[in-house]
């Protein structure tokens, strides 16, 4: 069986992840832009960051016989300091230009800031511009208002619904009718709705419900464990691997 990686960081992996992934099948990946774990202040960081997964991890992968693409962007993060922000949309351009590259992002909300707001604006305008699509990250805190505020946002700079990937997705955002295959409001009707808080629960805890049995034609795996048949949604499931 031949395997594609929709998100993985490889620049945090050691050769020895790149054979292994080989042996088990895994014949493309796709590494999204994110932050280090610690924040750059630098755009000459930036620069060297991106030049390392626009090329060098290229060669990398294909000495194991992957295909690697990768995405490009200002991370939410570090949206919040203007003057790096400012310096990384001026060189952003010619790196979303290389062969390779397939999207924008890792781009979206962090803290939900005025900065991040205006970056993460500027960020699809540029994707708009160059016909890529966008991976949106979204945020570990408020995830749910964070991701209906993305969508909408996606929305009113009239994107394509289908260039847009919403990442790092957990329950509160993934709604158990797509879970089911059942019949399902559009995403964007979703995403101009008000986040309305969750309704106190009452009476006995319920015991949750087992995952929804596989279906002639759904995405879902037999056992319906597997999320990641959610793609063909555009929702990406969140990856306990990659938590950037």
């Amino acid at each position: 069986m031949k395997m594609f990686d929709p998100h993985i960081h490889m620049t945090s992996r050691t050769t020895d992840d790149y054979a292994a992934m080989a042996a088990a099948g895994i014949v493309a990946v796709i590494e999204p832009a994110f932050w280090l774990g610690q924040p750059r202040t630098h755009v000459g960081t930036y620069i060297d960051y991106l030049s390392m997964i626009c090329g060098f991890e290229r060669f990398r992968a294909g000495q194991f016989g992957l295909r690697h693409y990768c995405t490009v962007g200002l991370n939410p993060k570090e949206a919040n300091n203007e003057e790096l922000a400012e310096a990384v949309m001026e060189i952003l351009p010619r790196y979303a230009l290389k062969e390779g590259v397939v999207a924008i992002g890792e781009l979206g909300y962090d803290e939900q800031s005025a900065l991040e707001d205006k970056y993460y604006r500027l960020q699809l305008e540029l994707a708009k511009e160059l016909s890529l699509p966008v991976m949106v990250h979204t945020p570990h805190r408020d995830k749910r208002q964070g991701t209906l505020r993305s969508m909408a946002v996606a929305l009113e700079h009239k994107l394509d619904p289908t260039y847009v990937v919403i990442d790092h997705n957990n329950e509160e955002t993934v709604l158990p009718p797509i879970l089911g295959c059942r019949r399902r409001q559009p995403w964007q009707a979703r995403a101009r709705a008000q986040a309305a808080p969750l309704p106190p629960a009452r009476g006995r805890r319920r015991e949750p419900k087992p995952p929804p049995a596989a279906r002639p034609g759904c995405p879902l795996r037999e056992r319906g464990q597997d999320r990641r048949g959610l793609s063909c949604l555009h929702v990406a499931p969140h990856s306990a691997r990659a938590q950037g």
